[in-house]
């Protein structure tokens, strides 16, 4: 492969695969910058493996393998699940067009999804197949009805840490949040485990920690640098979008 010596050819590959234009991506440094993002995972023949744009040294080509429709789908997903409460409100149809369009990405899944620095990061969870899954009674019909979900936040920081934040509004008017902070573990290729602490509540000028720890299995079913898809040991989905 040529190496792509100019801004001109470097800005022209990156226009390429923003807009889903072919198979494969390539990326050249143009003697004083990358592009972004600031990281990328490529595929060495034998692992997917990841760095950063600055720490790149002699590193001059950079590939990501992708699939032709996989951009399209994630963008098809994303426009059925916005504005749904994270899929609360998407009806039977809509939810069996989810779960086929999230089927067909996992079938384009990276090798091992566990191994890419896209898995670390700040995510939106956009959709859960079973809204108590992902914020228990917070995200129950009731809890919904009496606590407007603001925002659902997980971040993901290497080597193993996991935290998930629910912020809400008491009958719209009282600010809160419910938090948990735990660590992560890899069962295999796509599976972790996450062991949370017990959560934590603020509600007002409150705060305080209660009930138990707790455990959650996940499959890391497709992953991108816009998305995550996963998949719960109970069989719920789960989208989260990156920030």
């Amino acid at each position: 492969m040529e190496l792509a010596s100019s801004k001109a050819i470097t800005a022209r590959a990156l226009s390429s695969a923003r807009y889903g234009q072919t198979s494969r991506l390539a990326l050249a440094c143009d003697g004083n910058s990358w592009r972004r993002p600031k990281v990328w995972s490529y595929w060495d023949g034998r692992n997917w493996r990841g760095c950063a744009a600055a720490n790149l040294g002699s590193i001059s080509v950079i590939v990501v393998e992708r699939h032709k429709n996989a951009r399209e789908l994630v963008d098809v997903l994303l426009s059925l699940v916005d504005g749904s409460d994270r899929g609360a409100l998407l009806g039977e149809q809509e939810r069996g067009k989810v779960d086929q369009i999230i089927a067909n990405l996992e079938q384009q899944c990276m090798p091992e999804p566990l191994k890419s620095p896209f898995l670390f990061g700040e995510w939106d969870v956009v959709y859960s197949s079973n809204p108590t899954a992902t914020g228990g009674y917070y995200r129950s019909v009731i809890g919904r009805a009496l606590l407007k979900t603001k925002e659902m936040v997980q971040m993901v920081k290497e080597p193993d840490f996991v935290s998930n934040k629910v912020s809400f509004a008491a009958l719209g008017i009282l600010d809160g949040e419910v938090s948990l902070k735990g660590k992560l573990e890899a069962l295999d290729n796509r599976w972790i485990q996450i062991r949370f602490e017990s959560p934590y509540l603020k509600f007002g000028r409150f705060e305080f920690q209660y009930g138990g720890t707790s455990s959650v299995k996940i499959a890391i079913i497709y992953l991108d640098e816009r998305v995550r898809l996963g998949r719960g040991s109970k069989g719920s989905l789960f989208v989260f979008r990156r920030f």
